[in-house]
């Protein structure tokens, strides 16, 4: 590993130094922040690793994908589920066809405790992944909703 040094003569891993001035480039690239983040996480400094996930996620909110990514950030990090839900409808917007919004949405909505809800988004996610090894699973918590 090379290292750089720093005024103060701390040693600094110049990957880390690399990163943190890539994230200082526009645009903001979502690969920067995310190898950033798993630096941090290497290095347990944990809350900027989940600062640097977080802008790496914003980056680019332009894909069903991330804008779904950013849902589940809200939900495992934060147990934001309706943060997460506003996540889940920007990605079915942008592609309504995009199977694992739908299936996130409604296990946000479960959740919630709004099983009713929860319904027809995984009634869509299986439409869309009828083979989908969750697919049983899924139909079974649906037949538990009254």
């Amino acid at each position: 590993m090379i290292w750089a040094f720093s005024e103060d003569y701390l040693a600094i891993p110049i990957e880390d130094v690399c990163l943190e001035q890539a994230t200082r480039h526009d645009p903001p690239n979502k690969i920067v922040y995310i190898n950033l983040a798993k630096l941090y996480l290497k290095r347990q400094r944990f809350d900027e690793a989940s600062e640097m996930t977080l802008k790496g996620l914003m980056s680019e909110t332009s894909s069903a994908d991330t804008l779904t990514d950013l849902g589940i950030y809200c939900i495992k990090l934060r147990q934001d589920y309706t943060e997460a839900l506003k996540y889940f409808r920007r990605a079915i917007n942008l592609d309504s066809n995009y199977a694992d919004a739908y299936l996130n949405a409604g296990l946000a909505y479960y959740g919630l405790n709004k099983p009713q809800e929860m319904k027809p988004y995984l009634l869509k996610f299986l439409e869309l992944q009828p083979d989908s090894p969750k697919a049983e699973r899924l139909r079974e918590l649906m037949n538990t909703v009254h």
